[in-house]
């Protein structure tokens, strides 16, 4: 019974994540798309400065999420993802 219930949430959280990543790409990015070479990476830009702050995505984290609108305040926001995740394309040099 015990692995049977292990096998039952294995399986419903698997189908979970397969169905939220599915909905997730079919959305549409709310940056833009750069150009660079063979792929392109994704860019979401916020504030007006002449002081330009860059957030790594996977660098980030909840702490850098949480003051995004204060750094967008004093300079001009740009979070790009990293290649292969969210809409960033896969990276040429694999």
């Amino acid at each position: 019974m015990y692995i049977l219930i292990n096998h039952t949430i294995l399986i419903a959280t698997t189908v979970h994540q397969i169905i939220a990543t599915w909905i997730e790409h079919k959305k549409c990015s709310t940056g833009e798309l750069l150009d660079i070479s063979a792929y392109k990476l994704h860019l979401f830009t916020i504030g007006d400065s002449h002081v330009t702050v860059l957030l790594d995505y996977g660098l980030a984290g909840m702490e850098g999420y949480l003051l995004i609108p204060d750094i967008a305040k004093i300079a001009l926001l740009r979070i790009s993802d990293c290649t292969e995740y969210d809409w960033s394309h896969f990276s040429p040099l694999r």
